[in-house]
């Protein structure tokens, strides 16, 4: 049964009145047309709701059933409808971002803890890519993914947050890192493949019906100019596993330059330098085009904020 919704407003402040000309007042009508209404939704309901007694109206015993009843239902849509700005102060939200494990050991560190500070009442649910990304942004499932995808349809928004660059390491220890790790020492060693390499995870299935696009992978960027390298003997799943073949093993592997830069500083890790200096690879994070102040722009704009803060 369809019901003008101003009917049942008249309603409830005539049950908080008792007078047609005080809900009037408070709803900006005339008497006569708090009277229309009101018999507007006697008729609809078939029941006469108020009865005049010598002060005040009274209500019906169907108006005092209906009463609680109606009054949560107004107060639930108008919140509903009602924006209140977000206040991460003072949120419990809990964000969900999608990221692969690299974007979380370089990037998330930081906004964990930047996040903590500015809104200690929300939670950080990070979730590894997979299919049905561009489904889950638009349902407001996930708030941010961190990816190499640079171009993305219009109904989402992008921000770079930083560049990387990949470099060929092996251990420190390597007969081939003494006296320099040169190009030609490289490529005889046994070499490891990444089966993720780039910081998205290089699996096509996330894209699925997204509109994103791929960008070149690391592997097939960084290995013009080396064609001398021979064909991988070891494939990883991701660039963490293989940094860790690396360390315990006589292979070489293409790494993201962050995710090895203390065991360089260490001296666990020895770089090769290459003549070919291949073009670095954009990190950004991804929403839903909305608002500037929803929840999940506010968190990309905090990422952007501590990416900015590495730099410096």
């Amino acid at each position: 049964m369809a019901l003008d919704l101003n009917l049942l407003r008249v309603f409830v402040v005539l049950m908080d009145e008792g007078n047609a000309t005080r809900a009037g007042e408070r709803l900006n009508l005339s008497p006569s047309a708090v009277s229309h209404a009101l018999s507007r939704l006697r008729d609809r309901l078939g029941d006469p709701l108020f009865i005049r007694g010598s002060a005040s109206l009274r209500p019906t015993p169907r108006a005092l059933e209906m009463a609680p009843l109606v009054r949560r239902a107004m107060e639930d849509l108008e919140r509903a409808v009602s924006f209140t700005p977000f206040d991460p102060a003072t949120s419990g939200r809990e964000f969900v971002v999608v990221a692969s494990a690299y974007g979380c050991s370089v990037l998330l560190p930081k906004v964990a803890a930047a996040l903590r500070e500015a809104s200690p009442g929300s939670k950080l649910r990070i979730r590894a890519p997979g299919p049905g990304l561009a489904e889950a942004l638009d349902q407001g499932m996930v708030d941010v993914v961190v990816c190499a995808y640079e171009e993305v349809p219009p109904r989402f928004t992008y921000d770079a947050l930083f560049e990387e660059t990949a470099v060929w390491v092996v251990r420190g220890k390597h007969p081939a890192a003494k006296q320099g790790l040169s190009i030609g020492k490289l490529s005889m060693l046994s070499r490891i493949a990444v089966s993720a390499l780039d910081p998205w995870n290089g699996e096509d299935s996330t894209l699925d019906g997204s509109g994103l696009k791929r960008p070149v992978g690391w592997s097939e960027v960084y290995m013009q100019g080396l064609e001398t390298m021979p064909a991988p003997s070891l494939w990883a799943p991701d660039v963490h596993t293989a940094r860790e073949i690396v360390l315990e093993t006589d292979m070489t592997a293409l790494l993201p330059r962050r995710l090895v830069a203390s065991a360089l500083r260490a001296g666990q890790l020895v770089e090769a330098k290459t003549a070919y200096i291949p073009p670095a690879v954009r990190i950004g994070a991804i929403t839903a085009k909305a608002g500037a102040n929803t929840p999940a722009q506010w968190l990309k704009q905090l990422m952007v904020s501590s990416s900015e803060a590495e730099r410096d």
